[in-house]
């Protein structure tokens, strides 16, 4: 009998905008918040645009379109904050890349 081969696992590499390291020890300053605002937002204008899809948005923030669309759904302070950043044209659902960025640094909270 063959012996099994292990399953292959699909390879995610991280967006580099969001950061995955380890925040700076102290206190972050207000310049330092809107320097990493300005860094995000330039990320997101060079991968997407001035605006972005829900599929972008689910990607940035590593969930599926169906998640994402479940949570915006609820009534949190994620989903308003998120929802505020809304910009609809027609049927399409669209997101500022300069407000999810400000997302993004502030926690989620709105800023």
């Amino acid at each position: 009998m063959r012996p099994q081969s292990p399953k292959r696992q699909k390879q995610v590499t991280p967006l580099p905008l969001l950061g995955h390291r380890q925040p700076k020890k102290g206190i972050c300053t207000m310049q330092d918040k809107i320097e990493r605002q300005r860094q995000i937002e330039q990320q997101l204008l060079d991968l997407y645009g001035p605006i972005l899809t829900k599929d972008h948005l689910a990607k940035i923030l590593h969930r599926s379109p169906e998640g994402l669309a479940y949570t915006l759904a609820r009534k949190c302070e994620f989903s308003d904050s998120v929802n505020s950043a809304k910009l609809k044209l027609g049927r399409r659902i669209y997101f500022r890349a300069s407000d999810i960025a400000a997302l993004l640094v502030n926690g989620g909270s709105n800023a």
